[in-house]
């Protein structure tokens, strides 16, 4: 059993400061339509930048499904309307949108992950529809010129759980309780034992995954078991680099350095394992009081305007709200954090669902759904 230490650490508390009515960023954002697809319910699942100012985005559309419960307990549902998936793929440029097509998955089935080692070498992974939001696994590659459908080790079996993570030593993706790995044309099957809802990779050959209800480690050469401090958050680890990461707990911030846990207290009158976090330049904790930052050094209360999202190629922090707009439906917006203060940037008409933002070399490109459940983006050019 790995020990872990407890340290006392010195607390800076900024105070939550009073922001009813945000600054202004000040940066311009351009509306940019995405491709044109027939039928709504249109949804972008994930989008990733592919560092010479353009990205890819995958997801799915038309998809509706209703329901009412049985009769009794345990009696079957009645299915009112079952419309499955198709999936969606388009590829932003830098100025417009173009729609792409998924050899080897034109029916029914959905995209849910994209990831990319550079413009020319980027990965799909998805799912053909057969029941619900089950199905077998689906991955492409795209070479700079065109998609390719690529056989997967498990590509008989139906799973629900799945994830994809690439880098320079190659693709990893996980398929229920199996993690395979893709290296010079090569696949090499893991069976982990437990169903992963995520995947981080590194050029090292380390990887993590994230399951349910284990954290594992790989070394380069087997996968080994991460104990996890007491009280700690329910799928709550974030991974930092290839051996480091950190975690919730009822106490703390447990900070594991490869080794063993530190376990930095929160300040004075927190205490909850379950805060929704996010590791974007460090950790970051979403709490009834407002934000809480672990800087390295000293904890950081930030005003709630906004939950960070991504750091920018400059180093500045982004993040994104959710309010409720005037016509009931939420209305979010992009903030930048400048010197502790959430500054909240001007974009109209402000979308409302699966918002998402994505790093440009000198930018952001901002997606999501307005109240109308349309697909919208924006884009914006640093000065």
């Amino acid at each position: 059993m790995r020990t872990q230490r407890i340290v006392s650490v010195g607390v800076v508390v900024a105070g939550l400061l009073a922001a009813p009515v945000p600054a202004q960023a000040g940066e311009s954002w351009v509306p940019v339509e995405p491709a044109f697809t027939f039928g709504p319910n249109r949804e972008f699942v994930d989008v990733e930048g592919t560092g010479d100012g353009g990205a890819w985005a995958v997801g799915f559309q038309r998809e509706k499904y209703s329901s009412i419960p049985g009769a009794t307990p345990g009696s079957p549902e009645t299915v009112l309307i079952d419309i499955p998936p198709k999936p969606l793929l388009q590829r932003f440029d830098g100025s417009s949108w173009k729609n792409f097509t998924t050899p080897g998955l034109t029916g029914e089935g959905a995209l849910q992950d994209v990831d990319a080692v550079s413009p020319t070498d980027v990965w799909v992974s998805g799912y053909h529809h057969t029941d619900k939001r089950r199905g077998t696994t689906y991955l492409a590659h795209w070479n700079g010129g065109k998609w390719t459908k690529v056989t997967t080790p498990n590509a008989a079996e139906t799973v629900s759980a799945r994830s994809l993570s690439v880098d320079t030593g190659g693709v990893w993706l996980a398929e229920g309780g199996k993690v395979s790995r893709l290296k010079d044309g090569a696949w090499t099957i893991h069976d982990l034992g437990m169903d992963v809802y995520d995947l981080r990779s590194y050029p090292s050959g380390e990887a993590w995954a994230m399951g349910t209800p284990l954290v594992k480690h790989f070394d380069g050469t087997a996968w080994k078991t991460v104990d996890l401090p007491p009280g700690h958050a329910y799928k709550g680890f974030r991974p930092t680099g290839p051996n480091t990461g950190w975690i919730t707990t009822t106490n703390g911030l447990a900070l594991w350095d490869g080794s063993a846990w530190t376990t930095v207290p929160y300040p004075a009158g927190y205490r909850n394992s379950s805060y929704p976090s996010a590791e974007v330049g460090g950790p970051w904790l979403s709490t009834y009081r407002g934000l809480l930052h672990w800087d390295g050094s000293a904890w950081q209360e930030l005003p709630s305007d906004a939950m960070p999202q991504v750091q920018d190629a400059q180093g500045r922090i982004w993040g994104t709200d959710s309010q409720s707009g005037a016509s009931g439906a939420p209305a979010s917006h992009a903030y930048l954090l400048d010197d502790g203060v959430w500054k909240q940037e001007y974009l109209y008409p402000p979308l409302s669902w699966s918002t998402r933002l994505t790093v440009l070399p000198n930018g952001l490109l901002y997606t999501g759904e307005n109240k109308d459940k349309n697909l919208k983006s924006f884009v914006t050019t640093f000065r």
